[in-house]
């Protein structure tokens, strides 16, 4: 989490607005409180906050008014709006509402419901937010500007594509529930099912079946890198017993039904999930587009030293205005100065690009991979604590020490034990102190 993610609690329900910011006080979360529709509108607007919850008990506006005005507002169309109402008093489910909310909390507030569907919104926020970062470096390196282009996730009408896994329950009806909306297919074993979720590539999983094995096939999923941010519902038995729902959250699932479903609802949760997955596809193809020529390094297809700098002032001076997180890795590939003496530099090269395209393939969409000298790689997290740092770096190293490259002009495979550091911004950094930080903290790691 970030060190100062602001929320804005919405509702006319005093006691819905106390339970949610309450837990959200508790894990560090700043709480901006409203009890009027129109004043939730134009706070949104002017404070603009990271995340927005809002109630279904307002006294001026409804519900649906007040997300049809922050969604037609250009300063709060991207922040994630989240629902927390009870399952009694929810709001038509038509698909131009569900199409404008990132998710459903059921009240009263369940912990882990409630951190589940932030740190999914937060992570969408942080996405569009780098998304519109780079767009302004680009410009401030001479590009053109692009023109703000509607997001296709929130006006595509398409049926959501989703993989029904049912773990041994003969008698499930899903299939043909969702079948009246979606596009499905059927899986009746985890292992095959993760091999055709990774080359099908749908927009949500819906699992069914025994509890045990539902949640034994969430956390595989999520051990599976390319499948780690896959929208996830698990349909519960009736007769689960109570605390189910918070083993399955704790497991890796996105949402959580339990039988018998409510079609509307059953619909409006596929349709937020397909549209996140969406969402962040767009982002992803989007993200690969700013990387033009003159932020290009060609050599090893990563963001240019140029942009890197650029981009990293644009970065600390949003953490300190907005009191963000921003951490940096350094990642040092020794030896290359001996190889390129006794292989050559077309050998150096090729092995530094096998190592580039590595690196990028292991971080998030949102971070930035870069070239940084002749031969290191900086990898920026925005809006990322000092801890995400470690995860990312215990990939890399294991990935890049267990691989064996292949130079030209040898038929001796390379073996690389990469140098990496790590620091965090810091108030009052520069770009370059931040940078250089990182670097001095490089040491030789093992793999785990």
């Amino acid at each position: 989490m970030t060190r100062m993610t602001r929320v804005l609690v919405a509702d006319g329900d005093v006691e819905t607005i106390n339970d949610v910011s309450g837990k959200l006080r508790a894990r560090g979360f700043v709480n901006l409180l409203e009890i009027s529709g129109e004043e939730t509108v134009a706070r949104a607007r002017s404070e603009r906050p990271d995340v927005i919850v809002l109630g279904n008990s307002f006294g001026d506006l409804s519900t649906e008014q007040i997300v049809a005005d922050l969604r037609a507002d250009a300063t709060t169309r991207h922040t994630p709006i989240l629902l927390a109402v009870p399952a009694d008093s929810l709001p038509t489910w038509s698909d131009s509402m569900s199409a404008q909310i990132d998710g459903f909390i059921p009240v009263p507030i369940d912990e882990d419901d409630l951190f589940t569907h932030m740190t999914a919104a937060l992570r969408l926020k942080t996405m569009q937010s780098e998304l519109q970062r780079r767009e302004v470096t680009l410009q401030n390196l001479g590009n053109v500007p692009h023109d703000a282009a509607p997001d296709p996730a929130r006006t595509d009408d398409s049926p959501p594509k989703v993989m029904e896994i049912n773990l041994g329950d003969a008698a499930s009806t899903l299939a043909a529930q969702l079948a009246e909306f979606a596009t499905v297919a059927s899986a009746s074993a985890i292992v095959p099912a993760l091999d055709r979720l990774v080359s099908e590539r749908p927009e949500c999983v819906v699992i069914c079946g025994e509890p045990r094995g539902m949640l034994d096939a969430c956390a595989d999923l999520r051990r599976n890198p390319a499948l780690f941010h896959m929208p996830v519902l698990v349909v519960l038995p009736p007769d689960s017993p109570n605390g189910e729902e918070a083993a399955a959250y704790r497991s890796g699932a996105s949402e959580v039904m339990r039988l018998p479903l409510d079609k509307a609802e059953l619909h409006a949760r596929i349709g937020i999930m397909a549209r996140q997955e969406r969402m962040r596809s767009h982002m992803l193809t989007a993200y690969r587009a700013k990387l033009t020529d003159n932020a290009h390094d060609s050599a090893t297809g990563l963001y240019s030293e140029e942009f890197l700098t650029k981009h990293l002032e644009q970065l600390t001076e949003d953490a300190f205005r907005w009191d963000k997180n921003l951490s940096i890795m350094a990642i040092s590939l020794p030896g290359m100065d001996r190889m390129s003496q006794d292989s050559g530099s077309k050998s150096v090269e090729s092995l530094f690009r096998q190592v580039a395209t590595i690196v990028s393939q292991l971080v998030r969409g949102e971070d930035l991979c870069a070239r940084l000298g002749e031969n290191s790689i900086a990898v920026v997290l925005p809006e990322s604590a000092l801890e995400a740092t470690a995860v990312t770096m215990q990939r890399v190293i294991g990935v890049i020490s267990f691989t064996e490259f292949a130079v030209s002009g040898t038929n001796i495979p390379v073996a690389i034990r990469p140098e990496i550091g790590s620091a965090e911004f810091r108030p009052g950094d520069t770009a370059a102190e931040l940078l250089e930080r990182a670097v001095a903290s490089a040491s030789t790691s093992q793999a785990a």
